[in-house]
């Protein structure tokens, strides 16, 4: 995991990097980090994908807010950390999409919670699952990129954003084997992929795709338990 740190002061830089490092040792997790001292720089690397990044917002002559704006539109898939000395910010920043807002003092003690999700997301961006796929044999999908399967007159079919396949396993097959606590079985004929779930309305789910996904009575308990599972997750 890429972890990149923005600040035009050399000494927090290299404090904050040790904060981290020692985290990454404490959880067992390889992190490879990236010290930039503006903005400008961060944008001109392209070596790797950056994973996070942990932004202060006065950055001399930048504006860190300013620069999480331009990273959510270039790099969508890279979370947003603000680490800044004035709380005076924490409304401002929500104008950009972030996954945490701190001050720099709290780094130290909050560290922990902060790397373990950001490896979690991590994890989930690169996760991989194989399938059966009609004249194409086992193919493996990224997590993110599945939508809902559906099963319709005898055929399952794997709906993602980048095109639907018709798979040869059964549904109920390919529900025992998903990643727990990712998906949800929300009717007879449709299994949800509930990160592409953008509200529930009624008795159905409409998806990030504007698609509207049934909610029958026989499972409307069991999704209802998944749904609010995986919303308290996000927000932990």
């Amino acid at each position: 995991m890429v972890l990149a740190l923005v600040d035009d002061d050399c000494t927090w830089l290299e404090k904050a990097a040790g904060i981290l490092q020692e985290c990454a040792d404490r959880l067992s997790i390889t992190l490879e980090l990236l010290c930039f001292q503006s903005g400008r720089e961060l944008l001109s690397y392209a070596e790797k994908p950056v994973n996070a990044a942990f932004i202060d917002i006065e950055l001399e002559e930048e504006n860190g807010i300013k620069l999480a704006s331009t990273i959510n539109s270039q790099w969508p898939e890279c979370q947003i950390i603000y680490c800044t000395n004035y709380v005076h910010y924490a409304i401002d920043v929500y104008g950009t999409k972030h996954s945490y807002f701190l001050t720099k003092p709290r780094l130290e003690e909050s560290v922990d919670a902060i790397v373990r999700k950001l490896y979690q997301i991590w994890c989930m961006e690169n996760e991989l699952l194989s399938f059966h796929v009609i004249k194409l044999g086992k193919t493996a999908f990224r997590v993110k990129d599945i939508l809902y399967f559906e099963r319709k007159t005898r055929q399952t079919t794997l709906v993602t954003t980048r095109g639907k396949y018709n798979l040869s396993e059964k549904i109920t097959e390919i529900t025992d084997s998903l990643p727990e606590g990712e998906f949800t079985r929300c009717h007879a004929c449709f299994t949800v992929n509930l990160s592409c779930i953008a509200r529930k309305n009624g008795n159905s789910y409409e998806l990030v795709t504007g698609e509207s996904i049934p909610i029958s009575k026989s499972f409307s308990d069991m999704t209802r338990r998944d749904y609010l599972s995986w919303c308290a997750e996000q927000i932990e």
